[in-house]
């Protein structure tokens, strides 16, 4: 760079930071200066302030102090924005995690409704075969009724049965003696 650009670099940067003190030229005629000619947009060109007769280690060292703010701005910029870059990263992961968490509760609740769904069924498929079950046992109860009945009627007939075999071995019997007795008397005539 040359000493003009420099010296216009120092100038802007000592315009935007108020309290970094310049040497500042002689007041002219109408009693103002370079800088607040520049800082207005009248004169010479912008930022010209510097009388070119100033030393050179007055401008070297303006703009190593200058160079040395930019570079410890540089770095603290840096730093912010590596720590804005690991926020940002943990966020990120951070963001996973919970849609992770979430899908995996999705799914949870998915399989809780398909188990909901399945114990729905499943209980309705037992309410239908206690029905039926409610449904057999009266038939069976009534089939009991009908065999009692059945076997009431059947010991009856039982009786009558053994009544009438009792009343037949009694005419057996009767008969028996009265054919003996007709042998007998048909032997001895």
């Amino acid at each position: 760079m040359h000493r003009r650009e420099l010296l216009r670099f120092a100038r802007q940067c000592a315009v935007r930071d108020p309290n970094r003190r310049l040497a500042r030229t002689s007041p002219r005629k109408n009693g103002s200066n370079n800088l607040s000619k520049a800082a207005s947009g009248i004169g010479s060109p912008p930022f010209a302030t510097e009388s070119l007769n100033s030393p050179p280690w007055v401008l070297a060292s303006e703009v190593k102090a200058l160079a040395e703010q930019t570079a410890k701005a540089t770095g603290e910029i840096s730093q912010q924005i590596s720590g804005i870059q690991a926020a940002t990263q943990d966020s990120v992961a951070a963001i996973k995690e919970i849609g992770a968490t979430i899908g995996r509760m999705s799914e949870i609740s998915s399989t809780i409704a398909a188990a909901v769904e399945e114990q729905g069924a499943a209980t309705q498929e037992i309410s239908r075969n206690i029905q039926h079950a409610a449904t057999g046992t009266q038939e069976v109860s009534s089939n009991i009724t009908e065999v009692q009945h059945g076997a009431t009627e059947t010991g009856s007939a039982s009786a009558q049965v053994y009544s009438a075999a009792k009343s037949l071995s009694s005419d057996s019997n009767r008969l028996k003696l009265e054919v003996s007795k007709f042998l007998n008397s048909v032997r001895a005539a």
